[in-house]
């Protein structure tokens, strides 16, 4: 998430991201938060049609989504590669 301004997102396939120029963000400094879901084997109505759907819960820690410190700076010139190493819970 940037400081300051919009947000721009990615799913990470085999421990790696894209974000193509032409859909990533502005240049600046970037909060960074990583995030993932697996499946608990409960369910749950949907709010919206009452539907069962299932629950899924956060296994990265906290520190790299809700409570993360991560930053990037996003440079106009060159290529901007980020690398995170990330633990569970």
């Amino acid at each position: 998430m940037p400081l300051k301004g919009t947000t721009a997102g990615s799913e990470i396939v085999d421990g790696k991201f894209l974000i193509p120029r032409e859909k990533g963000t502005f240049v600046g400094r970037f909060r960074v938060e990583v995030t993932t879901g697996r499946p608990t084997g409960r369910k749950t109505a949907d709010l919206m049609t009452g539907e069962p759907k299932e629950v899924y819960e956060q296994f990265i820690a906290d520190k790299y989504n809700t409570e993360s410190e991560l930053e990037v700076e996003v440079k106009g010139d060159g290529r901007n590669v980020f690398e995170f190493a990330v633990t569970s819970k």
